[in-house]
């Protein structure tokens, strides 16, 4: 059959299809391992990788079902997904498990990830903030852009107004949802930002003159711990009518 290289978890939630979600990244997850044991029996190489994409989205999804201490949990729900994330792990160990058992002394296995979790605790809307500010004509206007991937935010401001960009520092500075900032570099080699109380946007790799923000924001994280002990807890942008996650990369 079509080898499934995204489930559409996401897709599925959204349209409050949530069994079907979870068929679908059963499926994914079997037939990702069944393609990677045919794959290393029926040709050895001497670099193999297999990325389980959907364990990222399963928790985007799922993490209000597992954590009662989530704003959105439901006890109802959760008696029927609240085990979604855990078994997902489960198929994935068992995988690497029988991985282990296959390999010889001279084979290495490399276990990683790009980034962890943190459940959202609440949601910030960050550009009804600043038009109440007077720092941005409108949630929607186009002299300040916002460009949000949830626990951090990407600021644009029109003619990279540096004395504006300086003003939107200090409101968001005063704000107790507003965490550490990043803005253009003072100057070569400096980490420290052109306005104050920033870092240079040098250090995150995200400075570039024709589409790099002016401003990035990340909300201040916690080591919270969750109802399972797991520590990490932060806020993330609403802004435009975005949907608040049951968790979320961390900023």
């Amino acid at each position: 059959g079509e080898y499934i290289l995204e489930p559409g978890l996401t897709g599925h939630i959204v349209a409050g299809q949530t069994d079907t979600a979870v068929d679908a990244l059963w499926r994914e997850l079997d037939q990702k391992v069944k393609v990677s044991n045919h794959l290393q029996a029926e040709r050895p190489c001497d670099l193999f990788v297999t990325v389980f994409r959907s364990l990222d989205a399963v928790q985007h999804c799922f993490w209000k079902h597992m954590d009662p201490e989530h704003p959105f949990h439901d006890p109802a729900a959760a008696e029927r997904y609240g085990s979604v994330i855990l078994e997902a792990y489960q198929r994935v160990d068992r995988y690497l498990s029988e991985l282990l058992d296959r390999m010889d002394d001279e084979t290495y296995l490399f276990v990683v990830s790009d980034h962890g979790f943190s459940t959202n605790t609440a949601g910030v809307d960050v550009a009804t903030a600043l038009g109440e500010a007077g720092l941005k004509a409108a949630p929607d206007s186009a002299d300040v852009v916002l460009a949000s991937s949830g626990q951090a935010v990407g600021v644009y401001v029109e003619g990279h107004d540096a004395a504006r960009i300086g003003r939107i520092v200090a409101f968001l500075q005063s704000r107790d949802w507003g965490g550490v900032g990043f803005t253009a570099e003072g100057g070569p080699g400096d980490t420290r930002g052109t306005a104050e109380g920033t870092f240079s946007l040098e250090l995150i790799h995200l400075a570039s003159a024709e589409r790099g923000p002016d401003l990035v924001l990340t909300f201040p994280w916690t080591s919270g711990v969750n109802a399972f002990g797991v520590a990490g807890a932060d806020l993330a942008c609403v802004s435009g009518g975005a949907r608040l996650y049951a968790a979320d990369h961390g900023s």
